[in-house]
């Protein structure tokens, strides 16, 4: 029997059903979520109740990770546990006992497949790590286990690019799944919680992977014990740009601009100088392109997290040490002042359009 709030809102249901602007049945109303800090606060401990499963599992069962395939069996059948009790009716504390449980039997998965590999193997074993990240974050039916897995699925994908000598693509791959993501989040209605799990994951890993690379550091310096970089950076940032080029079109073609307008030209014009000034200043881009991506999809994290990367790519560009103080204070100047006539200009094209003549 429908509740109370069900009937309430039928009407409007019918109403926007009758416009063709949604379709099928009105959805049950689902008990509210826990503030954000509770949900973070509840995942750390999951993770910190992993490490001490796990450290469990190696004094108690030692056997298991001297035998590869036990270790991996082991690790899967915790995975399908965690997979199954998750598909339980929502509760907070089973919802992070079994993140911790999952994330025991993935680090027992990724200890068989990683054991006694030689270094021309690694290639492959971080190309199934990305693909079993992957596969978890699109099967979970956990939030926070699809914000986490496909964190992880981005910085095995990483990895593997950098083992194929292909780092140049890696931010690129990374920001142009999540500008998909989020632009096509609502034409998939039944589907939006996972696209912003996995929106989430894919930004946050992007933001690290730009964090370190301004620091000359790669995920991959810890396996080899190497220090590896991105030999083109260049190339990164070009890459970058055509991704910015692509959301900006998405959104022109989503409000229904028309491509050759004063208005249309120059926000391309502000779109290209952004990049460009990346080049000099990295992180730019990426920064700017978590902007926009929260402001056109109304979502505060993003948005927030795209303010506070900005701020932390500028802070370090200035602080850098491949260029004098002077160059970088001009760069900088240069940036701030570009932005505030783009601003000035788009607001006054826009302003200038949305005025019609007074009836005489």
């Amino acid at each position: 029997m429908p509740s109370a709030k069900t009937k309430n809102k039928q009407p409007l249901w019918d109403q926007l059903a009758d416009a063709d602007l949604l379709q099928g049945t009105p959805p049950e109303i689902g008990e509210s979520d826990s503030p954000w800090y509770i949900k973070l606060l509840l995942a750390l401990s999951g993770w910190i109740a992993a490490l001490f499963l796990f450290a469990f599992i190696a004094t108690g069962f030692a056997d298991i990770l001297e035998n590869r395939l036990a270790a991996f069996i082991t690790g899967g059948l915790l995975i399908a546990i965690a997979f199954a009790l998750l598909r339980l009716p929502k509760n907070e504390f089973l919802q992070h006992l079994m993140l911790a449980v999952s994330l025991t039997g993935q680090a027992l998965m990724v200890f068989a497949i990683y054991a006694d590999t030689t270094q021309d193997k690694l290639v492959y074993v971080w190309g199934m790590i990305t693909i079993m990240q992957l596969l978890l974050a699109l099967m979970m039916p956990d939030f926070v286990h699809r914000v986490w897995s496909a964190f992880a699925t981005a910085i095995a994908l990483s990895i593997t690019l950098k083992f194929l000598d292909l780092p140049a693509i890696e931010s690129a791959v990374i920001l142009f799944l999540s500008c998909w993501l989020v632009l096509n989040e609502f034409h998939y209605p039944t589907q939006i919680r996972k696209f912003q799990a996995l929106s989430y994951g894919f930004i946050l890993a992007l933001i690290a992977l730009k964090s370190v690379a301004l620091f000359t550091y790669h995920p991959i310096n810890w396996i080899t014990g190497t220090s590896a970089t991105t030999p083109y950076p260049w190339l990164d940032e070009l890459l970058l740009a055509a991704v910015m080029l692509y959301l900006v079109f998405n959104l022109i073609q989503r409000h229904q601009k028309p491509l050759f307008t004063i208005f249309t030209l120059t926000t391309v014009l502000a779109t290209l100088l952004l990049c460009a000034l990346s080049m000099q200043a990295q992180g730019i881009t990426v920064a700017m392109a978590i902007m926009i991506l929260g402001f056109s999809a109304s979502n505060s994290i993003l948005l927030s997290l795209g303010i506070v990367s900005l701020l932390f790519y500028s802070s370090s560009y200035y602080y850098q040490l491949h260029a004098s103080l002077l160059d970088k204070s001009q760069t900088l100047l240069i940036l701030g002042c570009v932005l505030l006539i783009l601003r000035y200009l788009l607001l006054r094209f826009r302003a200038d359009k949305k005025e019609t003549p007074h009836a005489s």
